[in-house]
């Protein structure tokens, strides 16, 4: 094999290699929350979604933690703080009878109930997204504008 053929087999595998770095680079990057409008007084529970070209296929989305940068709107509350566990179903005991229990409200939403007008601009950064805990994505910053009418 010539040099310049060794060469050009050497720069097909290297873009077959940045062509697969980077659409795996590519997946969680169009996040936002909905809804993002709210009103004073009435109940508000916003969460993260992701379109389904957005997310690998079969992903069950894990994450380490999330955060917040910015001021949230009085009343509502940052994603993780209202999480109480309800069991699918219960005997008449009150034991669940599915071992399986979903939150009442998701990990990842805001929610509350909005006493102040305004518009309130937010970073969320996802920390550590996953599909499954196995194939990390890094972490995701999702800018999410609430705007809270009187």
């Amino acid at each position: 094999m010539t040099v310049p053929k060794i060469f050009a087999a050497l720069f097909t595998v290297l873009a077959f290699l940045a062509t697969a770095a980077a659409a795996q680079a590519d997946f969680f990057v169009g996040g936002y929350y909905t809804p993002v409008n709210g009103k004073v007084g009435q109940e508000l529970i916003s969460d993260a979604a992701y379109s389904i070209d957005d997310m690998p296929p079969s992903c069950v989305v894990t994450w380490k933690a999330i955060t917040v940068a910015g001021d949230l709107p009085p009343g509502l509350s940052p994603p993780g703080t209202n999480t109480s566990l309800v069991a699918l179903s219960k005997d008449e005991n009150g034991i669940p009878i599915s071992a399986a229990e979903i939150p009442e409200i998701a990990a990842s939403a805001f929610s509350g109930t909005p006493r102040q007008a305004g518009d309130w601009p937010l970073a969320v950064t996802i920390h550590d997204m996953a599909c499954s805990g196995k194939q990390s994505y890094g972490d995701r910053t999702i800018k999410v504008n609430f705007h809270i009418a009187p």
